[in-house]
C-alpha cells in the first residue's frame, strides 16, 4: 500500500500536481514548543486535530449562508459573488472532511463512492477523477504538518504555520466552537447534548479508542518521517517523541514494570531533545 503511494505521489510531483516537500525545519522557538503542549497539540490524535477542522469551517460556511436569508436589497453581483464564496467555502469544507474521513482509517474506495455518486448526476463538471488522485496534494499538505506543525525558514527568520488555525490551538478553538453550537443550538438538535459538543469528542476524549487512534498517529509520523529515506530534521523527530510519550502512557497498564519502564525511556529521550529548544 505504501508502494502504491509513493508512486502516485511521484506521479503528481512529475504532473506538477504537488509541490516537492520542503527541506526539513530548523528547530521550533521554544515559546512555539511550549504553545503546542499548553494547547493539547500532542494529546490529540490526528483524526480530532481534523475533526475540529471540519468544524471550523462548517461553522464559518453557516454563518456565510446566513447572510444570504434576509431580503434586504442588494445588486445581482453582490448575490451571486456571495453565492459563489459559499460554494468556494463549501469545497473547502468537504476538503476537510476528506483529511478527517481518512485519519479515521475510512477507504478511498468508501470516499469515491459518495462523492462519485453526487458527481456523476452533474454533467456540467469535468469527468471526475478518484478521491486519491484529487484530494492528494490536500493530505499530503496535511501530513506534513501532522509531522512538522510549523516550518522555520532560517535563512529569513520566519516561522510558517503547516496547519489550519485549529489543528495548532486545539483546546482554545474546541472552546470557541462549544461556544457556537451553544449559541445557535435548538430545541431539536442533536449535537451530543451538555456544555461541551466539541471538545467532549476531541481534546476531552479518552477511554481505549482515543488510545488506539494515539498511537496510530504517532505510527505515521514515524512511517512519514523517521524511517523515511531522508533524515526527519529536529522538528519532526522531537513531533515524534512528544506523541511517542502520550501514546505509550495512555496505553501502559497500571502496575506494568516492563510498561513503566518503556514509558520513561520515552520520556527520557524526549527531555534529551527539548533541552536544545532555541529560545526567541
Amino acid at each position: 500500500m505504501q508502494a502504491a503511494r509513493d508512486a502516485l505521489a511521484a506521479e503528481l510531483l512529475d504532473a506538477g500536481v504537488m509541490a516537492p516537500a520542503p527541506a526539513p525545519s530548523e528547530d521550533l522557538p521554544s515559546s512555539t514548543w511550549e504553545r503546542l503542549v499548553d494547547e493539547g497539540h500532542f494529546e490529540a490524535t490526528e483524526g480530532e486535530l481534523a475533526r475540529l477542522v471540519v468544524s471550523d469551517k462548517a461553522s464559518d460556511l453557516s454563518d456565510m449562508a446566513r447572510g444570504l436569508v434576509p431580503t434586504r436589497p442588494r445588486r445581482g453581483d453582490d448575490l451571486v459573488q456571495m453565492a459563489s464564496s459559499i460554494v468556494h467555502q463549501a469545497e473547502e469544507l468537504l476538503t476537510a472532511a476528506v483529511i478527517a474521513a481518512r485519519a479515521r482509517a475510512t477507504s478511498w474506495n468508501e470516499i469515491d463512492h459518495i462523492i462519485g455518486a453526487r458527481e456523476d448526476h452533474d454533467l456540467d463538471r469535468p469527468a471526475r477523477r478518484p478521491a486519491e488522485v484529487r484530494y492528494a496534494e490536500a493530505l499530503v499538505r496535511w501530513h506534513r504538518g501532522i509531522d512538522q506543525p510549523y516550518h522555520v525558514h532560517a535563512a529569513v527568520d520566519r516561522i510558517h504555520a503547516q496547519l489550519p488555525h485549529e489543528a495548532l490551538h486545539p483546546r482554545q478553538s474546541a472552546r470557541q466552537l462549544d461556544a457556537w453550537v451553544l449559541a445557535r443550538r435548538q430545541p431539536r438538535d442533536y449535537d451530543g447534548g451538555g456544555d461541551t459538543p466539541v471538545s467532549a469528542h476531541t481534546v476531552s476524549a479518552s477511554g481505549n479508542d482515543h488510545t488506539s487512534w494515539l498511537i496510530s498517529t504517532m505510527l505515521g509520523v514515524s512511517s512519514r518521517t523517521m524511517y523515511g529515506l531522508r533524515g526527519p530534521g529536529p522538528v519532526a523527530t522531537r513531533v515524534h517523541a512528544e506523541r511517542k510519550v502520550i501514546a505509550l502512557a495512555a496505553a501502559a497498564t497500571p502496575g506494568n514494570a516492563k510498561d513503566a519502564e518503556t514509558v520513561a525511556a520515552a520520556r527520557a529521550q524526549l527531555e534529551t531533545l527539548r533541552r536544545p529548544a532555541v529560545s526567541k
